[in-house]
C-alpha cells in the first residue's frame, strides 16, 4: 500500500496572502498572517511557505511603525 505524502500547506498559503494584504492594509492581516505562519511550522507545513508569510507580516508592521513614528515626530 502507498502512503500519502502529500502536506497540506493551507497555513503557510494563506499566511502568506494575509502578508500581502497586510501590506495594503492597515496591518490587521499582519498579525492573522503571523499566527497562521507559526500554526504552520508547528504543523510541520513547508516551512518555506511559512516563512514567507512571517516575513511578510512582520515587515508590514516595521512598515506602520516607520510611518507612526515619523508622523509622531513630525508633530
Amino acid at each position: 500500500m502507498a502512503k500519502n505524502n502529500n502536506q497540506s500547506n493551507i497555513f503557510g498559503i494563506l499566511s502568506i496572502i494575509a502578508g500581502v494584504v497586510s501590506l495594503f492594509t492597515a496591518g490587521v492581516a499582519g498579525l492573522v498572517g503571523l499566527i497562521l505562519g507559526i500554526v504552520g511550522l508547528v504543523k510541520n507545513e513547508k516551512k518555506s511557505l511559512c516563512w514567507i508569510g512571517i516575513v511578510l507580516s512582520c515587515l508590514s508592521w516595521i512598515i506602520i511603525f516607520l510611518f507612526l513614528g515619523g508622523a509622531i515626530f513630525a508633530l
